[in-house]
């Protein structure tokens, strides 16, 4: 689930996947990254992602691993952190 914005306390970690790895993050790459082709386009707000691209985390529950697991915050947050990179 998403949300428009925070409802109360969270935690944001600022790093990169690459920092985090898949024991504490969801990697971007499995939430379906936009074609490459769209980069640069006036009405696309994404970047391209590289595991290096720091970016805001925020916890989530994983029901498949029955633990927290941290998520790009502009995933489930849509209006969260203005001006910083988007991947999906």
């Amino acid at each position: 689930l998403a949300s428009m914005s925070p409802t109360g306390h969270r935690t944001v970690l600022r790093a990169p996947y690459a920092e985090l790895g898949p024991e504490r993050a969801v990697d971007p790459v499995r939430l379906g990254l936009p074609d490459p082709v769209h980069h640069g386009h006036p009405a696309s707000a994404t970047v391209p992602y590289t595991p290096d691209l720091e970016l805001d985390w925020v916890h989530g529950w994983s029901l498949t691993r029955d633990r927290t697991t941290a998520v790009p915050e502009h995933v489930a947050y849509w209006d969260a952190s203005p001006g910083r990179p988007r991947v999906v």
